[in-house]
């Protein structure tokens, strides 16, 4: 159970980073609350990783 915590956690950070980068080179500086939101988004990390 805590090594499943743990994967959940770096797939969550890596997702976060991937993200934040994205934004960073793609050139839309959104507000942190609306990245923190949309990264957070369940219907995102589906389309992400799906």
């Amino acid at each position: 159970l805590h090594s499943q915590s743990n994967a959940i956690l770096h797939h969550y950070l890596a997702t976060l980073v991937i993200h934040y980068f994205f934004f960073i080179f793609m050139g839309f500086p959104m507000p942190v609350p609306a990245t923190y939101a949309w990264v957070t988004d369940p219907k995102y990390l589906g389309f992400c990783y799906h």
